[in-house]
């Protein structure tokens, strides 16, 4: 059975790093600049969101004030450059205990252990009716930094993961994938395509596009990645998504993931939530379950008439315990 995740900031927020929108946008705001056009890009930003997609989707809007390319190719690089360096100081700060790295592998190798009883059976009864007995694991993350390969101690691959799961089976780690770059490799963010980049003349530039436009800029750097994870997303029988804000900025993968669920594959999503699953709290919980799951048909994009069988592979864990403390 191949599983595949697809990882965002929320992984690494639950190691407690400080890396969302918000708390870097209020560090960058008050790094002066000589230069006058970053200064005022900066003036404009406001941190009161703490999801990556705005500030992608304010870059593409803000392009309406600039008249010139290597105007706004001055800002990108400054946003680069301020980010990977506040990036490395988070990194850096990173410490995690094997304890805690035993259980965020336990996690991933669980998918369905902090489901609620009836989504857990239906997931369980789903890889029952796969190969249980190997299970191939590949690792998608979205995120800049290493946090994943400090997780299983900068692997090589393929790795055969030694902790089991309820079925026993072998895992092996295929790969981990950085979709976005890393901190000393090329940060990339920006929007999904021209259409979300407001000056319609700064949309047909070549270089605001090798910049901006990431899909384009991931083939500008004649890098395989977007083929290897929508490779990956077509070939799993699971997919897991973790921490994604599921902004428009990212429209291409939430279209390919839409594709394969239509086409019967599984999904599982974490959400992240404040009350989490209990007998308790279930006439709480189903409603968020039933929200979450309408939000993820329309983002697929699922039409009508298949939106009924679809639901039903769609498992959601409302918590999330997944890769935290949390026991």
């Amino acid at each position: 059975m191949r599983i595949n995740y697809i990882i965002g900031n929320g992984f690494d927020r639950n190691l407690n790093l400080k890396t969302s929108y918000k708390e870097f946008v209020n560090v960058y705001r008050d790094i002066k600049n000589d230069n006058p056009i970053i200064e005022k890009f900066k003036s404009t930003l406001k941190g009161d969101s703490e999801l990556w997609f705005k500030l992608e989707e304010y870059l593409g809007d803000y392009t309406k004030h600039i008249k010139k390319p290597q105007e706004f190719i001055l800002i990108y690089d400054d946003l680069q450059i301020e980010l990977s360096n506040y990036l490395k100081n988070e990194q850096s700060n990173l410490v995690i205990s094997k304890l805690l790295k035993d259980k965020i592998i336990n996690d991933f190798i669980n998918p369905q252990k902090y489901l609620s009883p009836n989504d857990k059976r239906r997931l369980i009864s789903f890889i029952k009716k796969h190969s249980q007995k190997k299970i191939l694991l590949n690792i998608s993350t979205f995120n800049y930094t290493n946090s994943v390969e400090q997780i299983f101690n900068s692997p090589n691959f393929p790795l055969k993961i030694n902790t089991k799961n309820i079925f026993n089976s072998v895992t092996q780690l295929e790969n981990i994938n950085h979709i976005h770059g890393l901190i000393d490799n090329g940060l990339i963010f920006g929007v999904n395509d021209e259409s979300q980049i407001s000056n319609i003349e700064l949309s047909k530039n070549i270089e605001i596009q090798e910049h901006l436009i990431k899909p384009f800029v991931n083939d500008s750097y004649d890098i395989l990645i977007n083929k290897k994870l929508e490779q990956d997303i077509r070939n799993a029988d699971l997919i897991c998504l973790h921490g994604l804000s599921m902004g428009a900025t990212d429209k291409k993968w939430w279209k390919i993931i839409g594709e394969e669920v239509k086409n019967g594959k599984h999904l599982v999503f974490h959400k992240f939530s404040e009350i989490g699953f209990s007998n308790l709290n279930r006439n709480k919980i189903n409603p968020l379950i039933r929200g979450e799951k309408k939000r993820l048909l329309d983002l697929f994009e699922i039409p009508t008439e298949l939106r009924e069988k679809t639901e039903s592979q769609i498992y959601i864990e409302i918590g999330t315990k997944t890769f935290n403390n949390s026991k």
